[in-house]
């Protein structure tokens, strides 16, 4: 028998734990026209959906078809959300393509940042997914990349599969973040000169800050005998310029491994439970230390599906020039999806939904 837990950072730290912080300023290696931009840039006030675009494989066929699962109307800067109920709590109803507003059925997908390919949204079915109906958008799909692009050689997310009106069991191949209607990205790299001197600075602020926080993570929930947990590591590192003011953001994602015991266990068994802390900081420059902007941890059970939080997309999703950040926090047998937005110094979450399963 093993036990799986699912834990997010909640009693001992807020799920995004963020710091007030007073208005940033331009950084001196650079020119003040970029930040003059960034701050310039008018609300727009066109509603825009933003969904998630799952490509799946028939595994009987062979043949490639697009989900589309709204998350949220991106308006005014805000978020509202824009998920469908699934069939436990809409009832009986059966899903049309009314669903969808007629301004929304047309969507661009990003990859990093960049344009992948379109779809077009012609009808809605119901899919299902471990123990849940949901109604998803089906149509076609024109890619920049040729369709070989997207093979058996890509990663793949094999976590949920299902079929679509009781047919074609099949699994995810990829998946992208869309938006009705064309929004152009800038480039949110942090400036080349500035990265130089901030990297090393946030590398270390990012990593002793989540070593602390998982040291600190108490793992009593588990009725379980700690033994030991392994030195930690930073992974996924990347320096960003969200508001293209020049001054640079940096993420990491600091992971630990904790060795528990159970009372049912031979002598000497153990499970690895896999710790996690996503950290964003922010370097103003060497006269000041790197200042924490949000603090995202969890832990998963050995035998969980899930990934915990994972950064999805770094994307202009309001089209006021100002980058979102897009992640996905996965557990045992479930998925969310969770978009954070600088807001008066902080990085906060905007919006938390969508996903499936148990």
């Amino acid at each position: 028998m093993r036990i799986s837990v699912y834990l997010t950072l909640a009693a001992a730290l807020p799920v995004c734990a963020t710091h007030a912080m007073s208005e940033p300023g331009a950084h001196p290696a650079l020119a003040s026209t970029r930040a003059a931009d960034a701050r310039s840039s008018a609300v727009d006030t066109t509603q825009r959906l933003v969904a998630v675009v799952y490509l799946r494989r028939d595994e009987t066929t062979g043949t490639m078809r697009a989900e589309l699962h709204p998350l949220a109307f991106a308006e005014d800067g805000e978020f509202r959300d824009a998920t469908w109920p699934s069939v436990e709590e809409s009832g009986d109803e059966e899903p049309t393509i009314s669903m969808l507003p007629a301004s929304d059925r047309q969507f661009v997908m990003y990859e990093k940042g960049l344009e992948i390919g379109r779809m077009t949204v012609d009808s809605v079915a119901l899919a299902s997914y471990a123990c849940l109906q949901l109604p998803v958008g089906l149509g076609s799909l024109q890619f920049e990349a040729p369709a070989g692009a997207f093979g058996e050689t890509d990663p793949q997310v094999d976590r949920y599969r299902g079929w679509v009106d009781g047919e074609s069991e099949d699994y995810s191949l990829r998946y992208f973040i869309a938006l009705s209607g064309f929004v152009p990205q800038p480039e949110y790299a942090a400036d080349t000169l500035t990265a130089s001197s901030a990297t090393e600075r946030l590398r270390g602020a990012i990593t002793q800050r989540g070593r602390d926080t998982l040291q600190r993570l108490d793992l009593g929930l588990l009725q379980a005998e700690e033994r030991g947990r392994s030195e930690p590591r930073l992974e996924q590192f990347r320096l960003v310029d969200l508001d293209r003011d020049g001054v640079p953001e940096a993420v990491g994602r600091v992971a630990m491994e904790a060795n528990l015991h159970f009372d049912y266990y031979e002598e000497g068994a153990t499970d690895e439970y896999r710790l996690k802390a996503v950290v964003w900081m922010r370097d103003r420059g060497p006269a000041d230390s790197p200042e924490l902007l949000a603090l995202l941890a969890d832990a998963q059970s050995p035998d969980s599906w899930g990934d915990g939080w994972e950064l999805v997309e770094v994307l202009d999703l309001t089209a006021d020039g100002r980058a979102e950040v897009v992640y996905e926090l996965s557990g045992y047998e479930s998925n969310s999806f969770h978009i954070f937005m600088l807001r008066d110094g902080q990085l906060v979450q905007a919006f938390g939904g969508g996903g499936h399963g148990c």
